[in-house]
């Protein structure tokens, strides 16, 4: 959510893998748009069959470039959507499904004890400028509402969604219901 493409801000969830009860964590990051085109427009990862070691592939890449959206120069070559690419950037991808550039993010919000499972925002005007609210259900059936202020996340309501503990599936807000108001 932002100004431009480029400044739109998206976030995830992230438990560890060791998640055992109540010694696990989870925590949610932020990403910009930008910060994503960068590792999407640079070189791919290749991983060496008889050794399991993985290394920069420093090849020629396909057209048209694979994770790329389908341009105006792709349609010139008979390919209206992802689903028409050529079997040979199909292949590519199989092979190189990692990008060598990694995205750095610190956790704006990292709790002990709490795997989140999903997560919504929606974004508020505040009085001097705009806030993302962030809806993140837990496995347990809770729901956290956060706000993301001076890139710090506050966790300013907890509600339990279920009678029965179970984990949250699904979140859609209803931009109606959702307003500065409930904040």
């Amino acid at each position: 959510m932002g100004d431009s493409w480029e400044s739109t801000v998206f976030y995830g969830v992230f438990t560890s893998q060791w998640y055992k009860g109540a010694s696990g964590s989870s925590a949610v990051c932020a990403f910009s748009m930008a910060q994503v085109e960068r590792a999407f427009s640079g070189r791919y990862r290749e991983v060496n069959r008889e050794t399991q070691q993985w290394y920069t592939y420093n090849h020629p890449v396909p057209e048209p470039r694979p994770g790329a959206c389908v341009t105006n120069h792709a349609r010139q070559m008979g390919i209206q959507s992802s689903l028409h690419m050529p079997d040979k950037v199909l292949n590519f991808v199989k092979d190189h499904f990692l990008m060598d550039s990694v995205i750095r993010s610190a956790p704006l919000l990292l709790k002990r004890s709490v795997r989140y499972t999903q997560i919504a925002v929606h974004k508020i005007q505040g009085m001097e400028r705009a806030y993302d609210v962030l809806f993140i259900g837990t496995d347990d059936g809770k729901l956290h509402k956060a706000i993301n202020a001076n890139d710090k996340m506050h966790i300013i309501e907890e509600m339990i969604l279920f009678p029965e503990p179970q984990p949250v599936q699904h979140i859609e807000l209803d931009p109606q219901r959702v307003d500065h108001k409930s904040i």
